[in-house]
């Protein structure tokens, strides 16, 4: 085994530096669940280690089902080949297929899908930030021309917005704030869940407006990521909303004002740090340049 350009080479098998990080990232969260494990959780830790693994496989598995069936037109006669295929995804398939996923494995434990849903979706806040490294570095999802000092150029193009970087360090904030909240409000179902679905869904929603790809609706200018993420933002802010009027019924948490409060200043704190981090890397040590 040998590494080029971050490029994984075995033999015959070479694993680019884009999925390298895609599964690097779902590793991750798979080893953060177990290792974060609360008391009495209902299922071990080894299980849910299995549990995440099986979220990244389902995620992978509805991107790319997304992406068979809204290139149609380009795979009939042959959808069923282009199904099992490893070629082309669309990632809003992704939560699609890990949703399906978890609700599964709930029902196959006779839980309330939100027991799982509440402790294990953060966690893939962790797994957005790992793939997003392989974005970076194979020169996918980037943004428009800018001036920034922290822009960006692929393949000695224009200076763009690192778009990547930008949603490393929102899913950074989303990560600490939602574990903030589980470990407050665990008792209020759901709120964890909706919180990470509003919170990503908006930035993801006011992202598209930087990024130069679609997909596009109709071969017009609009993107398909508008009215996808304004709606799941305004499902996760109302599912929020009705999940904070239970907070009151529920003994020993935290008043819902605070909680909030709360959550974003760890969000906030937590973005500024990514920040730090990640932008003076991209300016200093890459100069601006990603190559494959």
């Amino acid at each position: 085994m040998h590494v080029t350009h971050l490029d994984v080479v075995i033999g015959s098998f070479t694993m680019d530096r884009y999925m390298l990080f895609m599964y690097l990232g779902i590793l991750v969260a798979s080893v953060g669940l177990p290792i974060c494990r609360p008391k009495e959780y209902p299922f071990n830790r080894w299980m849910l280690f299995c549990i995440g693994i099986g979220v990244g496989l389902a995620s992978f598995a509805g991107a790319h089902a997304l992406h068979v069936i809204i290139n149609f037109p380009r795979t009939k006669g042959i959808f069923f080949k282009a199904l099992f295929s490893p070629l082309g995804f669309t990632y809003l398939g992704a939560p699609i297929g890990a949703l399906i996923f978890l609700w599964v494995v709930a029902k196959l434990r006779r839980l309330s899908f939100w027991v799982v849903a509440d402790f294990v979706v953060p966690f893939f806040m962790l797994e957005r930030f790992v793939g997003r490294i392989g974005c970076m570095l194979w020169g996918c999802c980037r943004g428009k021309p800018t001036g920034l000092p922290w822009a960006c150029s692929w393949y000695g193009g224009p200076q763009v917005h690192p778009t990547q970087a930008y949603e490393m360090i929102y899913v950074a904030g989303i990560f600490v704030a939602a574990r903030y909240i589980y470990a407050q409000a665990a008792a209020v179902r759901s709120l964890a869940f909706y919180f990470v679905l509003f919170s990503y869904s908006a930035f993801r929603f006011v992202n598209a407006f930087l990024r130069v790809e679609g997909p596009f609706m109709f071969h017009s200018a609009l993107k398909w990521a508008y009215p996808t993420f304004f709606i799941l933002a305004m499902i996760g802010y109302s599912g929020m909303a009705y999940a904070l009027q239970r907070i009151p019924a529920e003994e020993g948490t935290m008043p819902a004002k605070k909680l909030m409060i709360g959550a974003a200043i760890r969000l906030i704190a937590a973005m500024c740090i990514a920040a730090a981090i990640i932008l003076p890397v991209i300016t200093f040590v890459l100069k601006g340049t990603l190559v494959r």
